[in-house]
C-alpha cells in the first residue's frame, strides 16, 4: 500500500466535494489514518488527481476523530462505496479486547472495503 501524506495533496472543500459528487466526478474514496496520529482523513479520486477533504474556506485538512464522522461525510454526499485504511489509528473508544490485552493497535491489519 502506498502511503500518501494528506498535507501533500491539494484540498477539496466540502461544497466542492458535493458538486463533484453531484456531477459523478468522484471515482473512488477512502478513509485513511493520518500519518502522525491526528485522526482520520478522507481522500477522493477525481480522475485527474486525488484530493484530501479540507475544512471550509481553505482552513486546512479536516481530521476526523471517529470513523462514523468520516463515513457520514461521504454518505451525506451520496458516496456509499469507499475503502478504509485504518492501520495505526486507535479509536477514542477502544474495543474491550484491546484494553484487556494491553494492545496499542500497532501492527493491526484493518483494511475493509465497504
Amino acid at each position: 500500500m502506498i502511503t500518501i501524506e494528506p498535507t501533500a495533496l491539494q484540498e477539496i472543500e466540502p461544497k466542492a466535494l458535493q458538486e463533484a459528487a453531484d456531477t459523478y466526478r468522484v471515482r473512488s474514496a477512502e478513509i485513511r489514518a493520518a500519518e502522525h496520529g491526528e485522526g482520520l482523513v478522507v481522500i477522493v479520486d477525481l480522475g485527474e488527481d486525488k484530493r484530501v477533504v479540507g475544512l471550509a474556506r481553505g482552513r486546512g485538512v479536516r481530521y476526523f476523530q471517529s470513523f462514523d464522522g468520516a463515513a457520514a461525510l461521504l454518505l451525506e454526499r451520496g458516496i456509499s462505496e469507499f475503502v478504509a485504511h485504518t492501520v495505526g489509528w486507535i479509536p477514542r473508544t477502544q474495543p474491550k479486547w484491546m484494553k484487556h490485552r494491553g494492545h496499542n493497535g500497532e501492527g493491526l491489519i484493518a483494511a475493509a472495503s465497504i
